[in-house]
């Protein structure tokens, strides 16, 4: 009697993965698909910090606002929706913008040097994470808030990937 029942933790933001499969030997793009379904299409540009995609027939770019330094964009029929910044060369962290969501604010960074996946911070809360399958593979597991718009979680998978195409 007496005995208090402890409180249950608030249940993480609801997720289901987006998993990105490579199109082709060569590092053209990806075909994002979530529960064995197609849901957009990532064309890589030849320049390695260029993309492109469509959701519900939106197109996106996804860029590098200078040739070798600036902030990484995610914009829409002109309109900027995301910006990261990468505060240092040397390490593997974004600090991003959602605009579309008023500013909203999330860090983006590589777990450690023996792993490679990449996590999403909220202030020191981790909200998602970002795992490819191997060091060598490219189809990789995007975990991320279902809160955040489709186009921003393909944004925040094209940043994790610009670094791991740098590392090899």
């Amino acid at each position: 009697m007496g005995e208090k029942t402890p409180t249950p933790s608030p249940p993480p933001p609801e997720q289901r993965a987006i998993e990105a499969v490579p199109r082709g030997l060569i590092r053209n793009g990806y075909v994002l698909q979530m529960q064995g379904q197609p849901i957009a299409e990532l064309v890589m540009s030849g320049w390695r910090e260029k993309a492109t995609f469509d959701v519900g027939g939106v197109p996106y770019q996804l860029c590098r606002q200078g040739a070798v330094s600036g902030d990484f964009v995610l914009e829409s029929q002109g309109r900027m929706l995301a910006r990261a910044t990468k505060p240092s060369a040397f390490k593997s962290r974004f600090e991003i913008q959602l605009l579309d969501l008023g500013g909203l604010a999330f860090t983006l960074r590589k777990g450690s040097l023996t792993d490679s996946s990449f996590r999403l911070f909220r202030g020191s809360q981790q909200v998602g994470r970002i795992t490819r399958e191997g060091f060598l593979k490219r189809r990789t597991s995007i975990e991320l808030p279902e809160d955040l718009p489709l186009p921003s979680r393909i944004f925040l998978f094209w940043l994790a990937r610009l670094i791991w195409d740098r590392e090899q």
